[in-house]
């Protein structure tokens, strides 16, 4: 289940526009405690909160 807080990084597919503008494929799975853990091309990965740009 997608927290309130992490719908705002998803496209209609619910995928990560982050990581769409840089080509990858991405599904958020959950956002809680300022991380955000998603599906990636690469794998699964817990990345910092996504405010933060340049750290996704």
């Amino acid at each position: 289940m997608l927290f309130e807080s992490s719908k705002k990084w998803l496209n209609s597919q619910n995928r990560c526009f982050v990581c769409e503008k840089r080509n990858l494929t991405s599904y958020i799975l959950e956002y809680r405690n300022g991380y955000i853990t998603h599906f990636t091309s690469y794998g699964q990965q817990r990345l910092q909160d996504i405010f933060n740009e340049r750290l996704h």
